[in-house]
């Protein structure tokens, strides 16, 4: 059934009440659920219609029919793959109809949904000096190749390789394509014997430079005749994944409620969100961090009436810097006062708000103490009168509220009459000064006014976007809005048609080449209007199609490995590239230009195994060691 019109919903037969557009669930299938929705064209009834009548996607005939499967049916033998309505990829129309009895099915193999594709490779020099290499490749029965030297040695995973004769060091190759991750390869520089120029482990001989691993986070290298290295460890192998930078996102709303959880990194923070989305902790426990004898504690009281409110923390460590919190945002820091003149603005759009008061120690983490002002509990004063102000498509818009019943409210515009008889006014006007008031004999002549500028521009509202290309992802750019306070309201379009709210610093990554448009428009209490600057750039690189085969001709070696002081990089393309190296954490610890048979200085990099890329290289990954 349906309520009265002036409540635009339905409500169901236990009298719940549903607005225009919502679904009343009666089953899993979102088809056989009911949509609130209007009844007639004018819109003065409204009811319950079944989804199926609804969404076009719920008519649609289903994906098996089992009355067409026929096992005993020979299908051709050719493999021309299509892609089921059901995610399963068949061998042939014929198999897809008769063995999976589909109704509908797409040309070609469905996409994979793991897209973890590695590739490495294990090797030795058996007693009679044979290079022997056994390859490794994810997902299960990708093709590989292999290069020696530049020249291509074949496509088994196990390859053999005489190196009797050989007097100089090889570079060995191996590499795999998929349509999800395209090439991806693994190389190594693998030194001769020369006259048992070498280390021993048990009966079996490794080459000066061979890297031996003893697990999977200590190794040793070969130095010089039966000379093995110190057992070198690997950093943070093995420790726990405690920290992911990637989750954090400081613009998730995390709520203002005490219950503490102990991170993995033995810091407490206020709750799981706050540990999660702020601070990148992926494992915690509930509770407080034990082991300290730490006070970690905070208190506030306040007082409020109107549109003030005056807050002050206690009972909290010496030296912590307090930050005050207003609705989950930012307000200021440095005192152990808060004083808010702005409570109707709040007021208008909601019933209460957050007040949150903290600080962060090693020690304690995150300790916050957090109070809900409730505004229809505030002291109803009988001469009160308050002005809300806000923009609409360039329309000044003023409410006057909690003024007395029955009184009636006398507006005026640089101080001459408007209008009265309303509590709402809309004015297109520049620049004023507004007053409304009342009288009455037991408060007299009460009145607010407020000096009101529509935004006419000025430089507040001179912000420029700049543009940063990428400096490794070749399609991920950032933009930042310039003379724009940092607090704005911002609403991005990348012109690839992503756009939504956003801050003045985003990042955005494009999955197609191309010339787009990007707009952002910003609001200030300088510019209520809003103010939108555009910029165009163009996004190159993203579908590089480089196959497996085309890898020798992109291909590039670097020596000596392992190296204590300069890395000597060969086989670069004409031209200047960027090269940047990486630990075993995946942080940037080297960035440099160079052109091929150039040489890098790496004092400044510690013991330890490390990744070097080149930037616009689909080839370039090549694994460093340091020795110190």
């Amino acid at each position: 059934g349906c309520n009265d019109v002036e409540d635009l919903g339905c409500y169901d037969e236990d009298n719940q009440f549903y607005l225009v557009g919502e679904i009343m669930t009666v089953s899993e299938d979102f088809c056989e659920n009911y949509t609130c929705s209007p009844l007639d064209l004018n819109g003065l009834e409204y009811g319950f219609i079944p989804n199926w009548q609804i969404y076009p996607d719920c008519n649609q005939d289903d994906c098996v029919n089992e009355d067409q499967i026929n096992e005993n049916l020979i299908c051709p033998d050719v493999y021309a793959p299509v892609c089921g309505c059901n995610g399963v990829t068949y061998g042939n129309e014929c198999e897809a109809f008769f063995y999976g009895g589909l109704t509908d099915w797409t040309d070609g193999e469905c996409e994979q949904d793991s897209t973890d594709c590695v590739i490495f490779f294990e090797w030795y020099i058996n007693p009679n000096g044979v290079f022997v290499a056994e390859a490794f490749v994810e997902p299960e029965g990708t093709e590989i190749a292999w290069w020696i030297n530049d020249d291509e040695y074949g496509d088994e995973n196990i390859i053999e390789y005489n190196m009797t004769n050989q007097l100089e060091p090889i570079d060995v190759c191996v590499g795999a394509e998929t349509a999800e991750c395209g090439v991806f390869v693994e190389c190594q520089t693998i030194f001769p014997i020369i006259d048992e120029f070498g280390c021993y482990e048990g009966d079996q001989f490794y080459p000066v430079g061979f890297t031996l691993y003893l697990n999977e986070c200590e190794y040793i290298i070969c130095e010089g005749v039966e000379n093995w290295s110190e057992v070198i460890e690997i950093e943070d192998c093995g420790d726990e994944v405690c920290f992911d930078q990637s989750v954090i996102d400081n613009q998730i709303a995390c709520y203002d409620l005490w219950a503490p959880v102990c991170g993995c990194d033995g810091v407490t923070y206020s709750n799981d969100c706050y540990a999660y989305y702020y601070y990148g902790i992926t494992e915690w426990t509930d509770g407080e961090c034990g082991g300290s004898d730490f006070d970690c504690e905070i208190e506030m009281e306040g007082w409020h009436q109107g549109s003030y409110a005056v807050y002050e923390a206690f009972n909290f460590p010496e030296g912590v810097t307090l930050q005050w919190w207003v609705d989950g945002e930012f307000y200021y820091e440095g005192s152990s006062y808060l004083e808010l003149d702005n409570l109707d603005y709040y007021a208008y759009y909601q019933d209460d708000v957050d007040i949150c008061v903290g600080y962060f120690t090693e020690d304690c983490g995150e300790i916050y103490a957090c109070e809900t002002l409730t505004f229809n509990s505030n002291p109803n004063t009988p001469c009160s009168l308050e002005l809300w102000s806000g923009i609409e498509d360039g329309i000044a818009m003023f409410e006057a509220y909690d003024f007395p019943d029955g009184v009636n409210l006398i507006w005026y515009i640089n101080e001459e009459f408007y209008m009265d008889g309303t509590s709402v006014i809309e004015i297109p006007n520049e620049e004023f000064i507004i007053c409304v008031g009342y009288e009455t004999e037991e408060c007299g002549w009460i009145e607010i006014c407020e000096e009101y500028n529509n935004g006419g521009g000025g430089d507040d509202c001179n912000g420029s976007i700049v543009a940063t290309p990428p400096n490794w992802s070749l399609c991920e750019w950032s933009f930042e809005l310039v003379n724009v306070d940092p607090n704005a309201t911002v609403y991005w379009d990348f012109g690839d048609g992503t756009e939504g709210d956003g801050s003045s610093l985003e990042v955005h990554t494009y999955e197609d080449n191309g010339t787009y448009l990007v707009t952002a428009t910003y609001f200030t209490d300088a510019c209520p209007n809003g103010v939108t600057l555009t910029i165009t750039i163009e996004v190159w690189d993203c579908d590089n199609d480089t196959s497996v085969y085309e890898l020798a001709r992109d291909d590039w070696n670097v020596y000596p490995i392992p190296t204590s002081e300069n890395l000597t990089v060969t086989g670069l393309p004409d031209g200047t590239w960027s090269a940047k190296i990486y630990d075993a954490t995946g942080r940037l610890v080297y960035n440099s230009d160079l052109q091929n048979g150039s040489q890098l200085d790496i004092n400044e990099l510690g013991s330890g195994v490390y990744t070097m890329q080149i930037v616009g290289l689909k080839t370039s990954a090549k694994r460093v060691i340091v020795q110190r």
